[in-house]
């Protein structure tokens, strides 16, 4: 029993120091029953948790200081950088790609290009199957711009008739992207009212590869 308690002893004071503290404090709290030895343990842990946090942390900050030492001898370099004198002032410019609805239009009037009529001086003196489309599509879509882009196209003073001319309707910077089919039909109902003799079929939803696949043949002209 002595040699027991003498083991005991010796081995209790090969753990002396800070370390052997804290394993004999745990060891107390071990031995402690009910909820008390379990606050104790928790608390001992979480000391060590906080102390092991203490010591990484330092340590990166030295590596930084150490690093920002290193850039500090790179010729050229201001590190840390100098303070402005003034603050920074920038702009940011948000763009939304373009919407395409496409269709066939006929004119059954005379004195009615196919696009806006832009020429100085003259803005206005025509109206266009462009503006009229626009007219109606364009809030729809919440658009601030359009650009119609046809197969082909006629003279201010010639009508089209028969099937009409396959076009596509840019809707630029639009607001609002989602449009049903319905809405989309009831604007058509509303261009084919216009005074200005403009009628459109088959509009609907299109993509940029609709518009190069109307435009493709645009180029080739044949009169008799």
């Amino acid at each position: 029993g002595a040699d027991h308690a003498g083991a005991a002893d010796h081995a209790g004071g090969a753990l002396s120091g800070p370390r052997g503290k804290r394993s004999a404090d745990m060891r107390d709290a071990s031995r402690s029953d009910g909820t008390h030895g379990q606050a104790q343990v928790l608390r001992l842990e979480e000391g060590a948790r906080v102390r092991c946090a203490a010591v990484t942390l330092a340590k990166v900050e030295s590596s930084i200081v150490s690093l920002g030492d290193a850039l500090a001898t790179l010729p050229g370099l201001n590190c840390p950088p100098k303070c402005p004198a003034e603050p920074a002032e920038g702009w940011v410019a948000v763009r939304r790609e373009s919407l395409f609805v496409r269709g066939r239009y006929s004119k059954t009037a005379r004195g009615v290009s196919q696009t806006a009529w832009r020429l100085e001086g003259q803005e206005g003196l025509y109206r266009s199957v462009e503006e009229v489309a626009a007219d109606h599509l364009a809030p729809l879509f919440g658009a601030a711009d359009s650009r119609l882009h046809g197969s082909g196209r006629e003279d201010v003073d010639v009508r089209m008739l028969g099937g009409g001319r396959p076009f596509v309707l840019e809707l630029k910077q639009p607001r609002i992207s989602s449009v049903s089919q319905a809405a989309i039909d009831q604007a058509a109902m509303r261009i084919n009212r216009s005074p200005e003799g403009v009628t459109v079929t088959e509009l609907r939803l299109a993509t940029t590869s609709d518009v190069d696949a109307v435009t493709a043949g645009a180029g080739d002209k044949r009169k008799e």
